[in-house]
């Protein structure tokens, strides 16, 4: 398995582990009053909190490739590209992403809601999402190509 495969698959499985726990504080509305779970938290805070874990465990996570050899070949040409192709294909989703994202909370709040006042957490969540959608189309792009690539 070359080394860039490997690291796609470390840190999907983190992400795997930690994004539902994020999204679990994100959507939380237990402990907002002092609820069943007993203490009071600001959400939004809470939630940027677990996102700063988030990318702290995937960094982590790359922190911990190692070279067997000191000679040994890290990435080749065809890892190179592999590599190039995966990034404009994540940056591509993420940022449809993004745009439909806001669209979406545009129209609702300005057509359906007809309020004036967009809230930030739903800013924010959609920023988080474009992001979670790069990183996931990210790693998934990287397995597939190594998968064609044989």
């Amino acid at each position: 398995m070359a080394p860039k495969q490997r690291c796609a698959w470390i840190q999907l499985w983190i992400f795997a582990v930690c994004f539902p726990v994020w999204l679990t504080l994100a959507l939380s509305d237990q402990g907002a009053d002092g609820g069943s779970w007993g203490f009071n938290y600001d959400r939004t805070a809470c939630m940027w909190i677990a996102l700063i874990g988030t990318v702290l465990v995937v960094g982590v996570g790359l922190g911990f490739r190692r070279r067997r050899d000191p000679e040994e070949v890290i990435a080749d040409e065809r890892d190179k590209m592999i590599r190039r192709r995966s990034l404009v294909v994540a940056a591509a989703a993420s940022q449809v992403t993004l745009v439909v994202g806001c669209l979406a909370v545009l129209l609702v709040y300005k057509r359906i809601r007809t309020e004036d006042v967009i809230p930030l957490e739903l800013l924010v969540a959609v920023v988080v999402g474009a992001g979670a959608v790069w990183f996931l189309v990210f790693c998934v792009a990287t397995l597939v190509a190594y998968a064609r690539e044989g």
